[in-house]
């Protein structure tokens, strides 16, 4: 027999309970999501949109730790630049690696 604890989630401070993982086809998942009130389906898409935002930023907050050092090792300052300079300053990093592998 299964045991069931009830966990807190930080949705709306609900009580939820720990279910046997079940695996389920994308698809699948959507139908079911589709099947929900529409506040519920709200709801989801908001979770789901703050999880993809918090990865987005930690994605960016641990790119651009390399990048600080790149632009360090070039005498420039990457939180100083614009958002233009930054591009640039990629887009010539790009190129010059491009350049590298056609020396190789």
């Amino acid at each position: 027999m299964a045991f069931f604890a009830p966990i807190s989630v930080g949705y709306n401070h609900q009580w939820w309970y720990r279910m046997p993982k079940m695996e389920l086809s994308d698809e699948q998942i959507v139908e079911l999501i589709l099947q929900l009130p529409p506040e519920r389906q709200r709801a989801v898409l908001q979770m789901l949109s703050a999880a993809r935002d918090a990865w987005w930023q930690r994605t960016i907050a641990e790119g651009e730790q390399p990048m600080r050092r790149l632009c360090a090792e070039r005498g420039l300052n990457w939180d100083a630049m614009t958002e233009e300079e930054r591009e640039a300053f990629v887009d010539d990093l790009i190129h010059e690696c491009r350049a590298c592998d056609l020396h190789s």
